[in-house]
């Protein structure tokens, strides 16, 4: 009977629609204050960050870097959260990271089979965003979700729990695009 219950409890977990995901403070990143200050003295647009990440008790301290580019449309920005100091958002230390880019579009992605992936869902404030769960191809790539505020596209990726990363996901651009209004 113990047997029994305990796949029940199994099943039910499995089908539940909302896993739960513990959140932490964005400025508990290392550094991540200094990269949103050198961030600013570069760029025109809008430097935000969410305001909470998702916690991985396997890391001890997140790490805050910037890449910063200089495309026809002005500079562009990327603010990578690593787990080490020294990763500069390589993408086997990379945990997620930030990226915008001026008068883009989101893309679509394809799995190996040429299946689309990406999704629209909706975020905050009425924006439209595009969900494209983790996967293989070539290598692992994380999940991201992209919108459009204004001009400038969001792109926003992280390593996450498969179950959880939607969500995830999601909460992070929601308390972007709140910020930003």
């Amino acid at each position: 009977m113990q047997h029994f219950h305990a796949i029940i409890l199994s099943i039910f977990s499995f089908f539940s629609p909302h896993k739960q995901i513990k959140m932490i403070p964005a400025n508990s990143i290392a550094g991540l204050q200094q990269v949103i200050i050198k961030v600013q003295k570069k760029t025109k647009l809008p430097v935000i960050f969410p305001k909470k990440i998702p916690y991985d008790p396997k890391i001890k301290t997140y790490y805050a870097s910037t890449y910063l580019t200089n495309i026809p449309y002005g500079v562009n920005y990327i603010i990578n959260v690593d787990r080490t100091k020294k990763c500069h958002g390589a993408h086997y230390c990379n945990i997620g990271k930030l990226q915008t880019e001026k008068k883009a579009d989101p893309r679509i992605y394809h799995d190996m089979n040429n299946k689309e992936i990406t999704a629209p869902v909706k975020l905050a404030l009425n924006h439209k965003g595009y969900f494209t769960p983790s996967h293989a191809m070539g290598d692992y790539w994380p999940a991201i979700i992209q919108w459009r505020d204004k001009d400038v596209l969001y792109i926003l990726s992280w390593n996450i729990d498969k179950a959880k990363e939607k969500t995830a996901l999601i909460k992070m651009a929601n308390s972007i695009i709140t910020q930003n209004k």
